[in-house]
């Protein structure tokens, strides 16, 4: 991937530590959010993190509102941990788009300003 881009790139030297932190955060989210429907699927109690202690397994019909709480908890770590996973699946394709342009952009630059003095010379 770092011969597509240029080898002094900020872009690409960024990518590979974000793929590699973006994937470890959406995986390791996935995992405990999943796990934690999981046991739920199976047992009918929803692990619900506490402040101080170990926390509570609780079931919609001992106590709703924190069985909401713990679903909304695990949904919204479900999703941040989707969202990582895509960011970095899709980031190497990204930065080098932005990187291409990039050099497109400068490419198209003049290499330097013209002289002021220099006659015009027909092509």
């Amino acid at each position: 991937m770092l011969t597509l881009m240029a080898r002094n790139s900020r872009l690409a030297k960024g990518t590979i530590p974000f793929v590699l932190v973006f994937s470890l955060i959406g995986v390791f989210s996935l995992a405990v959010a999943g796990s934690d429907f999981y046991d739920w699927y199976f047992t009918g109690s929803l692990y619900f993190p506490a402040k101080y202690g170990h926390g509570v397994y609780t079931s919609y019909s001992e106590a709703p509102g924190l069985f909401v709480a713990a679903a909304f908890k695990n949904l919204l770590v479900l999703a941040v941990g989707f969202v990582c996973a895509v960011a970095a699946c899709t980031a190497p394709s990204s930065f080098r788009k932005k990187e291409q342009s990039r050099l497109a952009a400068k490419e198209a630059q003049p290499s330097a300003p013209p002289w002021p003095r220099r006659p015009k010379t027909p092509n």
